[in-house]
């Protein structure tokens, strides 16, 4: 993959100082795309509960968290899915799913997390703050009664486990 490369993050999140760096890494062994995770180091209005098991969710094992966070992508790609659609929320995972359509290999990237807000008011709606406000609820009751089987279940809070980047990444496109 040679060319421009598009990195996106939020207005409170914290890259790492070699985030480029490391996407280009993934880059050069094939990935067209680089979805990485987050983290938060405030966790000062969330109940503990949430802090572990949201910690539980990302900490382990292979991941597919989509996060606009930590996104990045050849330029090329980008043009060749046609962009973020005009989405009233998940413009994110919406570009996932047209890199992966198009065949576009992506990189479920561990090793550059960014640090970003536990924040309790969502500025975007289904995002990571709704995910966090709702996070230990069942759909049916809307109580927190899943949180503590969750808690006490390992793996069963983490829905967004998959294979390992290495297994799922191509090594050339074509287009």
């Amino acid at each position: 993959m040679d060319g421009l490369w598009l990195a996106t993050t939020d207005a409170d999140s914290l890259v790492p100082p070699d985030w480029l760096q490391r996407q280009l890494c993934h880059a050069a062994a094939g990935a067209w795309v680089v979805a990485g995770t987050i983290t938060v180091e405030d966790w000062a209005n969330r109940p503990q509960q949430i802090r572990e098991l949201a910690q539980r969710a990302y900490q382990h094992g292979p991941h597919r968290h989509i996060h606009g966070a930590n996104l990045a992508f050849a330029a090329a790609a980008y043009v060749a899915v046609g962009g973020f659609s005009p989405l009233a929320t998940g413009e994110d995972v919406g570009l996932v799913a047209a890199f992966t359509a198009a065949g576009f290999s992506v990189c479920w990237a561990r090793d550059l997390p960014v640090v970003t807000s536990a924040r309790v008011v969502s500025r975007a709606p289904l995002g990571f703050a709704d995910y966090l406000n709702n996070l230990g609820r069942t759909p049916e009751t809307g109580d927190k009664s899943f949180l503590q089987s969750a808690l006490s279940e390992p793996g069963s809070a983490d829905h967004m486990h998959c294979h390992t980047a290495a297994a799922s990444m191509k090594t050339s496109h074509s287009q």
